[in-house]
């Protein structure tokens, strides 16, 4: 899965948001019957005007007249603009030409003067949701009249706009950044129906105000998307003192080396402004204020904080940023590092930052797979099949067994196309899944495993609503009747938006896909359990001769803990023979031995710990199937704890229940048998952190809640 970069992909605004924020407001005179206009009446009289008086323009082209704003209809009085101007090739972008001659001729209110281009302006405002005071009107014949004037109304609708915008004491000057943002689908309005949050929408009329020179103006609807996340940036740059030539929205080299580390202190490597090299060139006070203020809104709109954006570091600040840092899997320090500011601002993050995941394409042999584990790795993604046509990547049996061997786990990446929006259909969507279970099931693959399913596309909202969410329906509708666990590989917005259906469990973000618009502005979903967030290939590959392989560097949430083994026929259960010990007690468990590894029945673990400083209670949602674990908290028996000793061969079935520690999901190895759920001795060991050691000459396998857990 390769990095894609690619321009962004603007969000449209529905038709109901405009009507909303004119027709609560507005009565319409009696000119039309409104049963016979499609959509909002003004929208649909400034389509047709633009056809009408600009149709046999060369290069205008047609705005399809549906009463709906859209790009079609915002791109129309661009080129119409454009005309008025004097442009003779018209484009849908406000580029060079279109920014040089609108400069030269601000549209500003001229009392008894006409001009097409007022008729323009009057349409994007209507466009835009703001009433301009004056009404389009059809004539007998079917021209539409546009009242082609600057008076008083439509001023004040500007200023209305600007104020929406954040701008104090604001005029009736249509400047070049005021028209920009007409001739655009943003909105100044706070969307609280699509997530707008005020919090996000003061801080948006913040950066507009401090920062127009850098920014242009931003919408303002509370929602944090990508033209936000780049908005902060710029602030941070000016905040820096990066010149408006040199700072460009971007978390680049010279912003990298003036951010401050927060709390700040002026010691010998401590950030400076703007260039950064000057000796002398600490922040002040004031200046760090101002970026803990951005570092509390960029908190926020990552999902940690109340919103409160005062400026000063205090107890919940940093505590905001440990827990910023524990779910994102960095380093926990509570500080505002680098490392932190580049994950809250990137989907990517640090690419430096060492992790224990990866995922590769490559085959891995015995040489590439040591290379893999010298280096840190410890768990790796792998292809169950071919995408047809495409490299042979599908891991094999032999290969599968050659990870383990070495010390590596591996999760199951299930891809046959994904990379476009037509492949995913429901036909498509079942036909995947079988395919994947076939695969993992010849494997050896045990059950409980999670297949993570791509999405290897920027996909739209509304590619995921129409193709993405129903391919995955069918999915999980098939996986859930087999023994594998369903998860996605996807930028943030689709991982989000499916697990938000309840058709993944597990999401798999490919977060170095930065130009994708799906990532910058949205959220790490909360069941992350990779971040595939940099490549290391080429002259960047790990190792060298046979050893040399190339991957995608993901950090690890310890959600999926991956395969840790593989299966042969029918999984059997043996009454585990060995001696156990609880804190040098011999005590007498039911417990089988499944693969090599012992299985405990986990309420007869917490009964036997309870009382020590490693107990832990259960706790059973049948309503969710959910398992929940707290750490420390007394055990509550339910009766039938310690009450028998396992005996005879078992079937054991992987177990389906969710498993949540201190309200975190996590991953253990389970299987119930005969009704109750065997864990791996291990990971409850490694979940508690008490140890667990095995005496191979006596046959006896030891827990002691006085040390810690050692793999």
């Amino acid at each position: 899965m390769k990095t894609a970069f690619k321009k962004p992909v603007a969000s449209f605004l529905v038709l109901t948001i405009l009507i909303s924020l004119v027709c609560s407001f507005l009565t319409f005179p009696a000119v039309f019957a409104a049963d016979e206009i499609p959509g909002d009446p003004m929208v649909w009289y400034t389509q047709k005007w633009l056809n009408q008086e600009y149709g046999n323009v060369p290069g205008f082209g047609k705005v399809v007249a549906n009463g709906k704003t859209g790009w079609d209809t915002v791109y129309g009085l661009l080129r119409a603009l454009q005309h008025e101007l004097g442009i003779k090739n018209l484009s849908d972008s406000f580029g060079a030409a279109t920014t040089e001659l609108y400069q030269k001729d601000l549209l500003y209110r001229q009392d008894g003067i006409t001009d097409k281009k007022f008729a323009i302006l009057q349409g994007a405002l209507w466009c835009k949701g703001y009433n301009p005071g004056y009404y389009l009107r059809e004539t007998s014949d079917g021209t539409v009249v546009f009242e082609e004037i600057f008076d008083a109304s439509v001023e004040s609708a500007i200023i209305q706009l600007k104020k929406d915008a954040g701008l104090t004491n604001p005029d009736g000057v249509v400047t070049l950044n005021v028209m920009k943002a007409l001739l655009s689908m943003d909105t100044f309005k706070l969307l609280v129906s699509y997530g707008g949050k005020p919090e996000i929408r003061t801080m948006q009329q913040k950066l507009n105000r401090k920062y127009e020179d850098y920014i242009g103006l931003m919408p303002c609807d509370g929602i944090y998307g990508r033209n936000t996340n780049k908005a902060l940036i710029f602030a941070l740059q000016a905040e820096m003192g990066l010149p408006k030539e040199v700072a460009n929205g971007s978390f680049g080299p010279a912003t990298r080396l003036c951010c401050p580390e927060i709390p700040y202190a002026k010691v010998q490597n401590a950030a400076r402004r703007y260039p950064g090299t000057s000796a002398e060139a600490f922040y002040t006070d004031p200046e760090i204020s101002v970026f803990t203020e951005f570092l509390q809104f960029a908190l926020y709109v990552n999902g940690f904080g109340s919103g409160a954006m005062d400026g000063v570091f205090n107890v919940e600040t940093e505590q905001n940023v440990r827990d910023f840092q524990e779910f994102h899997a960095l380093e926990i320090s509570g500080t505002a590092t680098l490392g932190t500011w580049w994950s809250l601002l990137t989907s990517s993050g640090d690419p430096n930052r060492p992790v224990s995941g990866a995922d590769c394409a490559m085959k891995l042999d015995r040489a590439k797979a040591k290379t893999l584990y010298d280096h840190g790795y410890r768990i790796v993604g792998r292809y169950l099949t071919n995408v047809p046509g495409g490299r042979d990547k599908a891991i094999t049996k032999e290969e599968a067994q050659i990870i383990l061997d070495t010390g590596l786990r591996f999760f199951p990446i299930y891809q046959a196309g994904g990379a476009a929006n037509a492949y995913f259909t429901e036909a498509q969507g079942a036909s995947d899944a079988k395919t994947a279970i076939a695969a993992a099931e010849a494997l050896g693959i045990p059950g409980g495993t999670f297949i993570y399913f791509a999405v290897d596309y920027d996909a739209t909202d509304d590619n995921i609503t129409t193709n993405v969410v129903p391919y995955f329906e069918k999915v999980h509708e098939i996986m859930s009747a087999s023994v594998y666990k369903t998860g996605i590989y996807g930028t943030r917005n689709v991982c989000g938006r499916v697990a938000a259906m309840g058709y993944s469990e597990n999401s798999f973000v490919s977060n170095m896909s930065t130009g994708f618009s799906g990532n910058l502005g949205f959220r790490m979903p909360d069941d992350w359990a990779f971040d595939q967030f940099a490549n290391l290939e080429g002259e960047n590959a790990l190792g060298q001769g046979e050893g040399r392989v190339e991957i995608d560097k993901n950090a690890v949430s310890g959600r999926d803990r991956g395969v840790a083994f593989l299966t042969e026929g029918t999984l059997t259960a043996t009454p585990t023979s060995s001696k156990v010990l609880v804190d040098g007690k011999e005590i007498a468990f039911d417990a089988y031995n499944i693969l090599g590894n012992n299985y405990f029945k986990l309420r007869d673990l917490a009964y036997v710990l309870n009382g020590t400083p490693k107990q832990f209670e259960v706790g059973y949602d049948g309503k969710n199937d959910a398992i929940s674990l707290i750490d420390g908290k007394p055990y509550t028996p339910v009766g039938g704890e310690m009450a028998s000793k396992g005996k005879g061969i078992k079937t054991p079935t992987p177990t389906k229940s969710k498993i949540y520690l201190d309200g975190k999901e996590i991953s253990p190895q389970a299987y119930n048998i005969d009704g109750n759920n065997y864990f791996k001795l291990r990971d409850i060991g490694e979940a508690f952190d008490f140890g667990v050691d095995w005496d191979g000459a006596k046959n006896t396998i030891s827990i002691d809640t006085g040390k810690k857990y050692t793999k």
